[in-house]
């Protein structure tokens, strides 16, 4: 195995221990269980964790953990103490010790100042979307091939050129194919270069990935949609007032999960103002 190969490898390991520390957020994440996702000795992974990551699996498993109370602190009425302990800090003092390190700022002074911090409270531009039709659907369970951006989701292009230049990815492309986003953060809390997304298409099954393409279900679930027409660089503005307005007033709650983008026409054969983008939010 080449050493391009072999590393290709690695990152699809360490892929299937980020996906599932995300969707295992609470638990006890012990080194031994998830060097054993990884199919690695505890002590190669932590190594060729921190090397690819870029940060141990604790404080990779910490920043995770600190972003989502952020979140809780903007979006939930739930007091700091009880955001603290479900981000597995046994005290109020420790728990403000590290959001302060993270965010340069105390977790009370966040939610006070959540206004100025965080942009999804000012919605610039809600023209034409106010008047969209927001339902409520069933997202069916998908199986896909993906790559994974680690930067500004404005620069995820390269992932998408990279899966859809991969021949085995292409040949199984059919008319009932399908284009997926899904971004794991939210870029008013989490630092630019460690944004999460994958760029993701479906294909049948029994598809068998080849390095650095990678693959994972999309689980069924009930998701908060709405289209999107423009350019990608302004979806902002839709996510801004689903999270701005339509949350705080609708009797939904968001779901544990990450936002979904489904694409539906080509951006190569389509006018950017002509984009259309059904942008899905998971509810419980």
């Amino acid at each position: 195995m080449s050493n391009q190969n072999n590393n290709n490898t690695y990152v699809q390991q360490i892929l299937k221990v980020q996906n599932y520390i995300f969707e295992n957020l609470d638990a006890d994440h012990s080194l031994d269980k998830l060097s054993h996702i990884a199919n690695l000795s505890p002590y190669h992974f932590h190594r060729i964790f921190k090397g690819i990551v870029g940060q141990t699996i604790k404080s990779y498993i910490r920043r995770i953990r600190l972003d989502k109370s952020a979140l809780k602190l903007i979006y939930t009425e739930a007091i700091i103490i009880n955001i603290a302990m479900d981000a597995g800090f046994e005290s109020h003092e420790a728990f403000t010790r590290a959001f302060k390190k993270q965010f340069n700022v105390t977790p009370s002074s966040y939610r006070k100042d959540k206004i100025h911090l965080s942009p999804l409270y000012k919605v610039q531009n809600t023209k034409g979307i106010i008047n969209m039709e927001i339902n409520i659907e069933q997202v069916p369970e998908t199986f896909l091939a993906y790559v994974r951006h680690v930067g500004p989701y404005t620069e995820c292009m390269a992932a998408w050129k990279t899966l859809y230049s991969d021949s085995e990815v292409t040949k199984t492309f059919g008319p009932n194919t399908v284009s997926v986003g899904i971004g794991y953060d939210n870029p008013q809390v989490t630092e630019a270069s460690k944004i999460r997304y994958d760029a993701c298409v479906s294909v049948p099954k029994n598809f068998k990935a080849t390095a650095p393409i990678a693959t994972q279900t999309l689980a069924c679930g009930r998701y908060a949609t709405v289209t999107h027409k423009g350019p990608y660089e302004t979806l902002e503005d839709t996510y801004n007032y689903l999270f701005s307005q339509w949350i705080p007033q609708c009797s939904e709650e968001l779901a544990n999960a990450p936002c979904i983008e489904f694409y539906l026409n080509d951006p190569n054969e389509t006018a950017p103002e002509e984009l259309l983008t059904k942008v899905c939010l998971p509810l419980k």
